[in-house]
Formats: structure tokens, sequence, C-alpha cells
């Protein structure tokens, strides 16, 4: 709901804004607001609700530990990941290294 109410507020503001000043300055000083005021606060506004909606599952009590739990074992999954493209990189004849051979 908080972020609804931002979202919702920063946006109204911009396009009373826009309002403004294309009633009181015209067209030209228009698009350069809307330049100034498009890209760059619609962009932080998306991060920050990213931001916001990871974070609130992380403190959720049904998602917190699931999360926290699939970050501890993250070390171990890039490490198969990194172990597994070494593998992929090989030759189809070739015999694997020696560090990787299971007895």
């Amino acid at each position: 709901m908080v972020t609804l109410s931002l979202e919702l507020t920063v946006l109204v503001s911009r396009s009373v804004l826009r309002l403004i000043v294309l009633v009181a300055l015209g067209v030209d000083v228009f698009v350069a607001v809307g330049f100034v005021t498009g890209f760059p606060i619609t962009m932080a506004l998306m991060s920050w609700s990213i931001w916001y909606g990871v974070r609130g599952f992380r403190r959720s009590e049904e998602w917190g530990p699931a999360i926290a739990e699939l970050e501890a074992i993250r070390p171990h999954v890039e490490a198969a990941l990194r172990l597994l493209r070494a593998l992929e990189a090989l030759p189809v004849d070739a015999e694997p290294p020696t560090h990787y051979r299971t007895v």
C-alpha cells in the first residue's frame, strides 16, 4: 500500500508540474521538463519499488527463511556451475582433469 501511494504521488505530481509548465511557459520548456523528469524519475521509482518489494519478501515470516537458506547455499551453487562450465569447455574425447576425476 505504501508503494502504491508513493508511486501515485510521484506520477500525479509530475503530471501537475508538466501541465503548469505547458500552460505557463510553452511547448519548448514542456518538452525539456518532460525529458528531465521522465527517465530519471521513472528509473528511480522503479528501482525503489523493486528494492521495497524484495525487502518485504526478505522480512516476511513466510519467505524470509527460504530466501536466507538460498543465500547460504549460493557459493556452493556458483562453484558447481563453474565446474560444469569448465567441463563443457573440454573437447568431447578429452580426459577430464585429474582434480575432477572421481574414484
